[in-house]
């Protein structure tokens, strides 16, 4: 499974798979696009990172979180941009989608879905057991993929290999 945290500056990707019984990280990471060059270069540089993850881990799937207004509009419509590239890039691999609202991923992680960020990260860390604690990009990603485990176990687990 692909969880994805999509941002203009900064994407957050995890691949997970199930054995059933646990959820193990395979790869997990950032995205960061560089400031310089115009917007669509970005979109490019997300576009074209999580094209050589997938071709390589080959998910059976994607995990994102819906959109909700945030700071602005202007960040609203990047973040819808940056959204876009990465539903491009689950059709492009013939991914299926699913979608999770930030209540239901922090629910699913936390158990409350008002969690703040470092308690997302905190839970994360505790319930893939690993070392460090990840970046907060990272964590979003791997969330929502764990979100999308507990949700859909036993198809997962069917899947992996």
């Amino acid at each position: 499974m692909l969880g994805v945290d999509p941002g203009s500056r900064t994407t957050g990707f995890a691949f997970l798979r199930s054995n059933g019984q646990k959820l193990i990280p395979v790869e997990f990471g950032e995205v960061r696009v560089p400031t310089r060059g115009g917007f669509p270069e970005r979109l490019a540089a997300i576009y074209d990172t999580l094209d050589r993850k997938v071709r390589i881990h080959r998910p059976q799937g994607m995990a994102l979180e819906a959109l909700f207004v945030a700071k602005g509009l202007q960040s609203m419509i990047k973040l819808a941009y940056a959204k876009g590239v990465v539903l491009l890039l689950a059709a492009r691999h013939d991914l299926p989608v699913f979608e999770y609202s930030a209540l239901a991923i922090k629910k699913a992680v936390v158990g409350y879905g008002l969690a703040e960020k470092t308690q997302v990260q905190f839970m994360v860390q505790r319930i893939l057991s690993l070392v460090d604690t990840p970046r907060p990009d990272e964590a979003d990603a791997l969330a929502v993929a764990i979100c999308h485990l507990h949700t859909h176990p036993r198809r997962e687990a069917s899947q992996s290999r």
